[in-house]
């Protein structure tokens, strides 16, 4: 596709991905609308932390990035949930991100040991 095939040949477009794996075209602008500016942004963090406190479990997480370990960006089956370090696949410093929060619901094993 031709950046100049848009309705407006002076904006920009940002491709984004879902983990379904869809894909759209948005304007920057339509973008920036939505940033949220920096004096509130710790108040917006806060909301949607604990709007969705209580949905994660690290073994859900710990299991996901063990089943998708391997799979990169645009390859079939990656899945940008466990992919926890936004690198573009899911390897083992996701893994080590899964463990450590693992032992942060559950605690440490040799601890007890």
């Amino acid at each position: 596709m031709d950046h100049k095939t848009t309705n407006n040949p002076k904006s920009d477009v940002i491709l984004l991905s879902d983990s379904d794996g869809n894909s759209y075209l948005v304007r920057r602008e339509a973008i920036e609308q939505g940033l949220v500016p920096q004096d509130l942004k710790s108040e917006v963090l806060d909301l949607v932390e604990s709007d969705t406190s209580g949905y994660g479990d690290a073994n859900f997480l710990l299991q996901g990035v063990l089943s998708h370990m391997g799979l990169k960006l645009g390859e079939k089956g990656f899945d940008g949930t466990f992919d926890l370090d936004g690198d573009g696949d899911t390897d083992w410093d996701d893994y080590n991100t899964a463990k450590k929060m693992w032992y942060a619901q559950y605690g440490d094993p040799k601890a007890t040991s």
